[in-house]
């Protein structure tokens, strides 16, 4: 199961992320990222935003309701200068 476009969009507002910087994060266009958004796009294209925001940090937990839980954890940062 995958979120939803209102969870999607609320993931992307989470991190401040515009439509054009999770776009091009996620190596899709902004009007792919529209599609997706609108619940009208690929699973390719949903799972290259899936991974873009897991890789910010972002966490997606299905919860027994059928809702998405969304939960945020920065990413640790390479102790070495």
């Amino acid at each position: 199961m995958y979120p939803n476009p209102t969870e999607l969009r609320a993931a992307r507002a989470l991190l401040g992320w515009t439509q054009e910087e999770a776009a091009k994060t996620s190596g899709i266009s902004v009007r792919t990222l529209i599609a997706v958004e609108k619940g009208e796009g690929t699973t390719k294209a949903l799972h290259n935003i899936m991974g873009a925001l897991m890789g910010a940090g972002l966490r997606f937990m299905m919860l027994p309701e059928g809702e998405v839980q969304i939960t945020y954890r920065r990413p640790e940062r390479d102790p070495t200068p």
